[in-house]
């Protein structure tokens, strides 16, 4: 199932190569999914905040992908106001 899932995530990346990934996953595929990003080479903002954090990290320090990890969070935070006028609604799918 990894092979295929990695296949296909190629396939997309090829066709698509300004794709950035946006991943509100459940949270025991986080780091999983960090992995196949990282193995594909598609940058990725993880926007699930559990999971193993150390093992996200190291994942993304071995891959050459670039990860944002909260950081919607961190700029709210050192920049109040900066989403101002902005709105997101983010739909959970199961």
């Amino acid at each position: 199932m990894v092979l295929l899932k990695e296949k296909a995530s190629l396939l997309v990346f090829q066709e698509y190569p300004n794709l950035i990934v946006v991943d509100y996953t459940v949270p025991a595929t986080v780091n999983d999914n960090a992995e196949l990003y990282g193995k594909v080479g598609v940058p990725f903002v993880m926007g699930t905040t559990v999971g193993d954090r150390d093992r996200l990290y190291r994942t993304v320090e071995e891959s050459k992908v670039v990860a944002f990890l909260a950081a919607m969070e961190i700029m709210a935070e050192q920049f109040p106001g900066a989403f101002s006028g902005y709105n997101l609604q983010v739909l959970l799918s199961i």
